[in-house]
């Protein structure tokens, strides 16, 4: 009788994580089907801590990633990666105008690391993981603890286990997926877990758990596919003794980001160029000044050239939050004016050159 008992207790656990593991394969090719469908990213942001406060542009076209920030209490900011190298570019604090350094790598810069970056949220990296959130969800230590709700807003509690840090650190992983923003996470949780030794694994044990929540659910349009597609304006990271909320102010999905503006602005006289490679070696240039309005001329010429084409062929509609100021005739305001200068710029050099041979 007893052993019958234990072969049906036995049976039983096997189909019920037979069945949470097939749930948990089904809703994972559902958030995959929702973030393979978000091309391109283009965001306006302010993010706010305790501590400091700044605003910026992040944007992800494919497997480029830009992030600007303009105003910062540490001052301003640039990072991107083209697909193929990385560059980094330090600014002066007191004189901002001015760029201390342009670092060139083959490498994903740090900045594009940070944990308020959007593919943090959206489970595509995750800042202390060496998988993301799809690669979680695939382990075989997933499992839905718990389900709530009606069809078409059911959200799901799901216990990814534990996973190591790419430092050896071990958390313990959990998300909630959301039905109605096609299974995108609407919190995740990184707890530390184990029994490291060490003042760095002290430390984090008592930062305690690290929390994203996602809020302000808002349809943005895609012109991909005519519809719409749910994405969060609000996101909130809370930890132990301190967090910060990064609100999105504009949201442009699946329009292509310009070639132009994963180069980095132009140096400025006394700026070191770095080039560094992947076996970890690095050389230095300082920029001179004959060398200045020549590169600018031309980075600018070539933006407004692109521009031009990119409102060609895809218009100018952009999803805004807030006024529906038309952004767009700023563009064409900008662009002609690069225009002039860079025309006016080779006509005053044609006469110097001119000049100096007479």
């Amino acid at each position: 009788m007893i052993r019958s008992c234990l072969l049906a207790l036995s049976m039983a656990m096997s189909l019920s994580l037979a069945a949470s593991a097939s749930q948990i394969g089904d809703l994972r090719a559902r958030y995959l089907e929702t973030v393979s469908g978000i091309v391109s990213l283009d965001l306006q942001f302010t993010l706010q801590s305790n501590s400091y406060t700044e605003q910026g542009r992040w944007a992800r076209d494919g497997e480029r990633q830009l992030l600007v920030v303009r105003e910062s209490d540490f001052g301003p900011g640039w990072a991107a990666f083209d697909g193929v190298k990385g560059h980094q570019v330090t600014f002066d604090p007191e004189r901002p105008e001015r760029i201390r350094e342009i670092i060139a790598s083959p490498a994903v810069p740090l900045r594009l690391r940070e944990a308020y970056c959007i593919d943090t949220w959206l489970g595509t990296r995750l800042k202390d993981s060496r998988k993301d959130l799809a690669g979680l969800l695939a382990s075989a230590s997933a499992r839905v603890v718990s389900e709530d709700g009606d069809n078409g807003h059911k959200t799901w509690v799901i216990d990814l286990g534990e996973h190591r840090t790419p430092g050896g650190r071990l958390n313990h992983w959990s998300v909630t997926l959301a039905e109605r923003y096609g299974c995108l996470p609407v919190e995740m949780a990184a707890t530390p877990a184990g029994e490291e030794s060490g003042a760095a694994h002290a430390t984090l044990r008592d930062v305690g758990t690290f929390r994203y929540r996602l809020s302000d659910w808002i349809a943005i349009p895609d012109p991909l596919t005519g519809g719409d597609k749910w994405l969060p304006q609000k996101m909130e990271s809370s930890y132990k003794d301190g967090g910060w909320t990064l609100i999105l102010n504009s949201i442009r999905l699946n329009s292509s980001v310009l070639d132009a503006d994963f180069r980095p602005p132009a140096p400025t006289v006394g700026t070191q160029l770095i080039t560094e490679t992947v076996a970890g070696q690095r050389t230095i240039k300082v920029h001179q000044q004959d060398e200045l309005l020549e590169e600018y001329v031309q980075q600018h010429a070539a933006r407004a050239a692109e521009e031009t084409r990119r409102l060609e062929t895809e218009g100018a509609a952009i999803a805004v939050r807030g006024d529906g100021f038309p952004w767009y005739a700023l563009r064409w305001a900008a662009m002609g004016s690069l225009i002039i200068a860079a025309v006016a710029y080779a006509v005053r050099r044609t006469r110097l050159k001119a000049n100096s041979r007479e």
